[in-house]
Formats: C-alpha cells, sequence, structure tokens
C-alpha cells in the first residue's frame, strides 16, 4: 500500500473511530532528517497528535497457533 501525501490530514481520532477490533492503528510521523518509521499506537497515544494516522493492517480473526 503507497503511502499518503505528506500534506494529507490523516488525525488520529479519525483513524480510531474507523478502525475494527482487529485494525492497528499505527503513526506516521514525517521528521525531518530521520527516516519514515510507522510507530504502533496504544492506550496512552495523545489523541491531538498531530501526525498522520493509517490502519492499513488487520490482525487475523483467528489464533495463528
Amino acid at each position: 500500500m503507497p503511502l499518503p501525501p505528506p500534506d494529507e490530514p490523516r488525525p488520529y481520532r479519525a483513524a480510531l473511530a474507523d478502525s475494527s477490533p482487529n485494525d492497528l492503528v499505527w503513526c506516521l510521523p514525517r521528521l525531518p532528517h530521520r527516516a519514515l518509521r510507522l510507530r504502533w499506537t496504544t492506550g496512552r497515544h495523545p489523541p491531538d497528535c498531530p501526525h498522520q494516522h493509517l490502519t492499513a493492517h488487520k490482525c487475523p480473526t483467528q489464533p495463528l497457533f
């Protein structure tokens, strides 16, 4: 999946609202002089985080083991 354009807003609250129990919400900070790196959000993620947020990964609904 290609990354969204850097200027496209993808707020955390909207990503969280659009996610299902099997989705992971990822934070994508685009910081100067750093490589892009997705960060998994947790319950302590700031609700007003200014970075883009993605929900492309879906966890399997059945156990892997």
